[in-house]
């Protein structure tokens, strides 16, 4: 029942704080104790994640992500992991100073139903110690692919 908290000060440095979870003050009940011992999820949420790779001290490929929210978790011998990501984008650098976009989202106009959707999705449930999958679930949001590099 903790909250990881990110906020960034004016200096831009960032700032990861774990706390207790809204709502609970610390103390279990005797209930509590003896239902599911092994239950626990873990939540990240990232606005933004920018990576760059450089290459001879210029960069050539930039990737953007947007809104992701990573959760994984255990409840009894069920696992799970969840991981989205509404943007998602690369760029590549060439000589001479422009930016091609090499993969981006289509249909980001305010009427698309596609913006509704995460533009990445990836699912996962199974039962632990074994190898039997519950369920394995990928989605993805029409992306258009530039080749003209």
């Amino acid at each position: 029942r903790l909250e990881l908290r990110f906020s960034t000060s004016s200096g831009g440095v960032h700032r990861f704080t774990i706390c207790a979870a809204p709502g609970w003050s610390g103390v279990r009940e005797e209930a509590e104790d003896h239902k599911e011992k092994s239950s626990w999820t873990l939540t990240i949420h990232v606005p933004i994640l920018s990576v760059s790779w450089i290459h001879r001290h210029e960069e050539v490929l930039a990737l953007r992500l947007k809104g992701i929210r990573l959760e994984m978790g255990q409840h009894a011998n069920e696992r799970n992991f969840d991981i989205g990501m509404q943007h998602l984008q690369v760029d590549h650098f060439i000589d001479g100073g422009e930016l091609p976009v090499v993969l981006n989202r289509r249909f980001l106009h305010i009427n698309s139903r596609w913006l509704r959707e995460k533009a990445v999705q990836i699912t996962a449930r199974w039962i632990g110690g074994s190898h039997i999958i519950k369920k394995l679930s990928v989605s993805m949001v029409p992306y258009w692919l530039n080749l003209e590099l």
